[in-house]
């Protein structure tokens, strides 16, 4: 409360063009006193309280801030709902939270971490939704982010909205904005970094989506020297990112084998680069197994569609042997999606052991058909059952 006292005292005496000395003779105390009070490392007694708010014109409880006690407990009460109800675990129906944050926004126009709770509110509204109205949410996002950025000081909230913005920018596909936003931003770090690279790859997809290149056959029809333009962006970025994560090292090698610049050899050859990377992203993680299953159902996959149907074991042996070292019998939340007629998506939330779960995703994956009745598939398989 004190704080509040500080705040306001001080912005009332200079609206009566006073100095600290000068109101300290017009209540009957040391100047002293009112510097204290005004850098809040005191605040007036309670008896005086009525008196300083009769001199400047105002009440006491605006002398104390009750108004803006008040908005902070509202907004923090906000804050708890808002988490309490995505706790619950509704993967659809954000429209109340969205609701609520609106009205504050409206509230508070000037709050800008409450307009930023507004956009992320109403970003969470898109679950559910058709793609077009996906898309027509994700563009009312962009005029919010840009108003915050026009008007905030606060250094990390403008951080976290310039990311936001770009990702945001790219996802409808306003390059042009979202490369102006990535240049202004000096710092290489693994957000920059990792931006750049969706930013390649949104840009790579519309292309190809654009010029119909949907499928790999087609895409090796691309002019060689535009897909190098376009692989470029990944080529760059692969030597910079390594340290932080495999994934512009994965998008690089996928789109270079989808253009036809390397042949299926070639692509498994250099995705077994991703056991090395790992190696150094896990470097220090207690338990490192778990996280590797992940890395070995890659390589079992590029090892299948490279016609090395031994190798592609040899990994699927060791991605069972990482799953096995969890604890299996825990019981895991996962979503489902279901498309519906109109194009819209529902979610459903579905807890199954995680055993189940991922007996389950091994025994429907497609992309394991050519090795499901291989005698070393079946043994690897028993072992997760039993």
């Amino acid at each position: 409360m004190s704080i509040h006292i500080s705040d306001n005292l001080k912005r009332l005496r200079r609206s009566l063009d006073l100095t600290q000395e000068e109101l300290a003779n017009k209540l009957g105390v040391s100047a002293q006193a009112i510097s204290k009070w005004e850098r809040g490392d005191n605040f007036p007694d309670i008896t005086l309280l009525p008196a300083i708010a009769t001199f400047c014109e105002v009440s006491t409880e605006e002398l104390l801030g009750m108004g803006v006690i008040r908005s902070e407990k509202r907004i923090e009460d906000a804050k708890k709902w808002t988490r309490e109800y995505k706790q619950q675990q509704s993967f659809t129906g954000y429209e109340p939270v969205a609701k609520l944050w609106e009205e504050l926004s409206r509230e508070f126009p000037h709050n800008w971490e409450v307009q930023y709770e507004y956009a992320l509110a109403l970003d969470l509204t898109q679950l559910g939704k058709t793609v077009e109205e996906q898309e027509q949410i994700r563009r009312s996002l962009i005029p919010i982010f840009r108003h915050i950025l026009e008007n905030s000081a606060d250094s990390e909230l403008r951080k976290k909205v310039t990311g936001d913005l770009i990702s945001t920018l790219q996802s409808v596909f306003e390059f042009d904005e979202a490369r102006e936003l990535l240049d202004q931003t000096s710092l290489v770090d693994p957000w920059r970094l990792q931006h750049e690279i969706d930013h390649a790859l949104l840009v790579t997809k519309k292309y190809c989506v654009d010029h119909d290149f949907t499928t790999p056959e087609l895409l090796k029809q691309i002019d060689p020297d535009k897909a190098r333009e376009l692989l470029e962006p990944f080529r760059a970025a692969t030597a910079q990112f390594a340290m932080f994560t495999q994934t512009p090292f994965w998008d690089y090698i996928h789109w270079a084998y989808d253009f036809g610049f390397i042949n299926g050899d070639e692509f498994a050859e250099l995705s077994t680069r991703l056991i090395p990377l790992q190696e150094l992203a896990q470097l220090g993680t207690p338990n490192q197994k778990p996280q590797w299953a992940y890395v070995y159902s890659r390589l079992v996959q590029v090892h299948i569609k490279a016609g090395k149907i031994e190798k592609a074991l040899d990994y699927f042996e060791a991605q069972i042997e990482a799953l096995l070292a969890t604890d299996r019998s825990e019981i895991i939340s996962t979503r489902r999606y279901n498309t519906n007629e109109d194009g819209s998506t529902t979610i459903e939330n579905v807890e199954k052991p995680l055993r189940e779960t991922e007996i389950e995703r091994l025994e429907t994956d497609p992309g394991l058909a050519p090795i499901r009745n291989e005698p070393r598939y079946k043994a690897a398989i028993a072992k997760l059952i039993t």
